[in-house]
């Protein structure tokens, strides 16, 4: 009897660690981010991108300044936020 118990345990342990792990596997987000055409106007290069969990991304590069800004938005609130904003000197420096 408790040879079958122990067995059973076994079993048991085994099926809810691979199930936590397909659980884990299938709703992990990448988090990556797919950029589309960019458009150019003067001294600035937009590039949108789009990002599945969260919304879209914009990149707004300003040539003659040389700088760099990232917003988001969302979707579900219908609003824009700076994420950051990038020297491209310092960026790309030696």
């Amino acid at each position: 009897m408790k040879n079958n118990r122990n067995i059973l345990i076994a079993v048991l342990s085994i099926s809810a660690a691979v199930l936590l792990s397909l659980c884990v596997f299938v709703n992990f987000d990448s988090g990556k981010a797919y950029a589309d055409s960019s458009v150019r106007g003067g001294d600035y290069i937009v590039v949108n991108g789009s990002n599945s969990s969260t919304g879209d991304y914009i990149y707004v590069v300003d040539v003659a300044a040389k700088q760099m800004a990232v917003y988001s938005t969302d979707r579900t609130k219908k609003s824009m936020e700076i994420l950051d904003k990038v020297d491209l000197d310092k960026a790309f420096a030696d």
